[in-house]
C-alpha cells in the first residue's frame, strides 16, 4: 500500500513538518503568554493571570475585566508624583497682570 522505504518507518516529511509546527505554535504560546504576563505586572497583578487567555471564553471577559478595574500600579504612580503640582504653573492663571 505504502512505500516505507528501506528503513520501514514511512516518514516521509509529514511528520517532521507537523512536528515542526507543533514547536512554532508552542514557542508563540509562551512568548504571547510572556508578553501578556508583562502587561499584566505593570498594571499592578499578578502576570500569573496571563494563564486565562487559554480559556476560550473568559479570556474576553477578562479583557474587559482588566480594562475596566483599578489598577494598583496608577496607586504607586500617584505616591511618586505626589510632590508634582497639580494645577498649571504659577503665573499663567491668565488676567491682566499684578498691578
Amino acid at each position: 500500500m505504502y512505500d516505507t522505504g528501506p528503513g520501514g518507518y514511512g516518514m516521509d516529511g509529514g511528520f517532521v513538518f507537523g512536528l515542526l509546527g507543533m514547536v512554532f505554535w508552542l514557542v508563540v504560546l509562551v512568548f504571547l503568554l510572556w508578553v501578556y504576563g508583562r502587561i499584566i505586572g505593570r498594571a499592578g497583578y499578578s502576570p500569573w493571570w496571563a494563564l486565562i487567555v487559554l480559556v476560550p471564553v473568559v479570556d474576553v471577559v477578562m479583557l474587559w475585566v482588566f480594562a475596566f478595574i483599578h489598577w494598583p500600579a496608577l496607586d504607586d504612580m500617584t505616591i511618586a508624583q505626589g510632590s508634582a503640582p497639580s494645577g498649571p504653573p504659577s503665573g499663567a492663571e491668565g488676567g491682566a497682570g499684578g498691578a
